[in-house]
Formats: C-alpha cells, sequence, structure tokens
C-alpha cells in the first residue's frame, strides 16, 4: 500500500459501460456508500453506448470524482479495462477496484474487507466478489449469473484467471 495507514488509503475504480443505463446509477451508488474509502476516485470507460450511460455517469460528477474515458472502437471489455488501468495509474492508487456496470456492491465494507484481505496475505494477488442476480435482475441475468458463478471450486478449476466483474487488486 502506498499511503502509510488505511485512513489514506487510495482507491481507483474501472467500470466498463456500453449501454448500462439501465445499472450504472444502482453500481455507482453501491460504490460511493462504500465505508473507510476517503480517497475514491471512479473511471468510467464507455464504449459508444447509445442510451442515457453517459448522461447518468456526467451526473455524478457534480458530486463525486468521476473521469469518463471514450473507447473509441468495438466494445472490447478487455481493451477498455486495460485504458481505465492506465489511466488510473497515472494517479498513483493503493489499490484497483474492477466492477462490471451491472455490479451493485452489497455490504458497504466490502471493498475495504477486500484490501484488508490483499494486505494480509503477501501472496495473495488479487481478490474478488462473487456477483448474484438481484431481485430486479431480469431472466438471463439470473440465469447467467446463476451458471456462471456457482460454486467457487467450479471457477477456480476452470477460471483460474477470471476477472469477475467484481475484483481488486493492489497497484
Amino acid at each position: 500500500m502506498n499511503g502509510e495507514s488505511w485512513d489514506s488509503m487510495k482507491i481507483s475504480v474501472i467500470i466498463r459501460t456500453y449501454n448500462e443505463a439501465e445499472w450504472l446509477a444502482f453500481s455507482l451508488d453501491s460504490v460511493l456508500k462504500q465505508e473507510g474509502l476517503d480517497q475514491l476516485e471512479i473511471f468510467i470507460v464507455d464504449s459508444g453506448s447509445s442510451d442515457a450511460t453517459l448522461l447518468i455517469a456526467q451526473s455524478y460528477k457534480e458530486f463525486a470524482n468521476v473521469t469518463i474515458l471514450d473507447y473509441e472502437g468495438n466494445y472490447l471489455p478487455g481493451k477498455s479495462l486495460n485504458m481505465g488501468v492506465v489511466r488510473a495509474l497515472k494517479e498513483n492508487p493503493d489499490f484497483i477496484l474492477i466492477l462490471s456496470a451491472h455490479c451493485v456492491i452489497q455490504e458497504k465494507n466490502a471493498v475495504f474487507e477486500m484490501a484488508k484481505a490483499l494486505c494480509s496475505h503477501a501472496n495473495v494477488r488479487t481478490v474478488y466478489g462473487r456477483q448474484l442476480p438481484l431481485e430486479f435482475s431480469d431472466p438471463v441475468a439470473w440465469r447467467d449469473m446463476t451458471h456462471l458463478y456457482q460454486s467457487e471450486s467450479r471457477l477456480i478449476e476452470k477460471h483460474p484467471s477470471l476477472n469477475n466483474a467484481f475484483s481488486l487488486f493492489a497497484s
């Protein structure tokens, strides 16, 4: 950790978007409600959304440290995440949180606890949270999330480098 204490912990959040107007406010609100995070910066990497995604993102700039980056070209989640990480690293964060725009953090201290886990185990480089459908998720999201994120042993066995929709790593 670059800071000398938990009070100075700096986290950069990377959220990739492509037509995520339905979910983005839920996701951003869940980040902003996190406890124990005094230095939080959010980078929204948009890949040419044609819905209200950018309007929603812009509205958060009024009261949060939000930077909107435009990824030009076809929507490629990996490339847009890389663009966000490269930009975030210029701010010298202690940790980088990768969060899908449709991922809503449920626990108010989840990110803080994830950061503590990273610092407590020298051999751990990344931690992630399991994404579950919410009560208002559509049937396709329910199917995808319950199929993709079944048991942890299945994930580790078949996808050892899985970059979940909610993961944190030290920068």
